[in-house]
């Protein structure tokens, strides 16, 4: 699953980089007919490019770590986070249009500074976030087998042996991590 909220979160900015590699590659290529338009258009996609990986230069490690410290419950935040899933939603649909000005007969500079822009935004949000995110583990009431039980269980036709506290995360815990802020 961290694989899945993973790529959900963190694959817009590999998108970025790539178009903007593409639309560097589109631009040389048209130099030659278009001197001006290419110019702009290379000085434009190396500025997307950047900060597409900028943005993947800070956030990857400090992702591994948070995933690494909280696994599950941290991914389960992260996709739940409606900020995040705003600001992700809006950075795809900028991307999506990006394919029609990737080419140097259809470069629209004004595209790229909004997909700049929206790439910014998305990592400072992110960053921030995961920064300021506490997740606590779950108090001892919480994580007994009987409780995990009727919480997450009850007339879901679990069998009670698939309920014990050792296989609800995999790591003995039995309930969900409560989240501070």
């Amino acid at each position: 699953m961290a694989v899945e909220v993973e790529e959900l979160i963190l694959q817009p900015f590999r998108d970025v980089v790539e178009r903007a590699k593409e639309a560097v590659d589109n631009a040389e290529t048209g130099q030659e007919d278009e001197p001006e338009v290419a110019r702009l258009m290379l000085k434009s996609a190396r500025s997307l490019m950047k900060e597409g990986e900028r943005a993947l230069q800070r956030l990857q490690p400090l992702w591994d770590g948070r995933v690494a410290e909280y696994g599950r419950a941290f991914t389960e935040v992260m996709r739940s986070n409606d900020s995040i899933l705003e600001r992700q939603r809006t950075l795809e649909d900028l991307l999506y249009d990006l394919d029609d000005f990737v080419d140097i007969e259809t470069f629209d500079a004004a595209r790229f500074v909004e997909v700049q822009a929206a790439s910014k935004a998305f990592a400072l949000n992110l960053l921030e976030t995961i920064k300021r995110m506490r997740i606590a583990e779950p108090t001892r009431s919480e994580t007994s087998p009987a409780v995990y039980k009727k919480k997450h269980h009850e007339g879901q036709g679990q069998a009670p042996e698939l309920c014990s506290a050792s296989n609800a995360w995999g790591d003995g815990r039995a309930s969900s991590p409560t989240i501070k802020s």
